[in-house]
């Protein structure tokens, strides 16, 4: 299957969000470190197939769709999931949605930056050093966020 190791990924960031103590107060913090434990539990020669995978995926509009629902569904899989554990959620779950999906959106910008065709190597450690220095920029984007409204 074109997208098993996306599938793979995306399996264990569900594993560890089922069993991650979370609390309200740094719940970004839990996503970001359940992605990261998500990534390290893969399997040696991972990252190969997974670009692979994202290579072919960019070329072929079914498979991007797929994969877009493929991530719509974990996504709602992971706020049911969180919204369960904490209590006080808005009904619509929108804070935990819209903190999921800016975690979501620095992890396929580091993706851009780890697939582009200049990027130097294309291992795990450079897809990690990656996605760590696009979540740095999340608090900053937060910020701009803030000061425009």
């Amino acid at each position: 299957m074109a997208l098993a190791s996306e599938k793979e990924l995306w399996a264990a960031y569900l594993t560890d969000i089922e069993s991650r103590p979370l609390t309200g107060g740094h719940l970004l913090g839990a996503y970001e470190d359940a992605l990261f434990a998500a990534l390290e539990r893969m399997a040696d020669g991972w990252e190969r197939r997974f670009l692979a995978s994202r290579s072919l995926t960019d070329r072929t509009p079914a498979l991007t769709a797929h994969s877009l629902r493929h991530c719509s569904e974990v996504s709602a899989s992971v706020v049911r999931i969180v919204a369960d554990r904490l209590p006080g959620q808005s009904p619509g779950h929108t804070e935990l949605r819209l903190l999921l999906g800016l975690m979501l959106a620095a992890w396929h910008r580091a993706l851009e930056t780890w697939t582009s065709s200049d990027a130097v190597r294309q291992d795990r450690a450079a897809l990690i050093r990656h996605t760590r220095e696009a979540f740095a920029v999340i608090p900053s984007v937060a910020a701009l966020a803030a000061q425009e409204s």
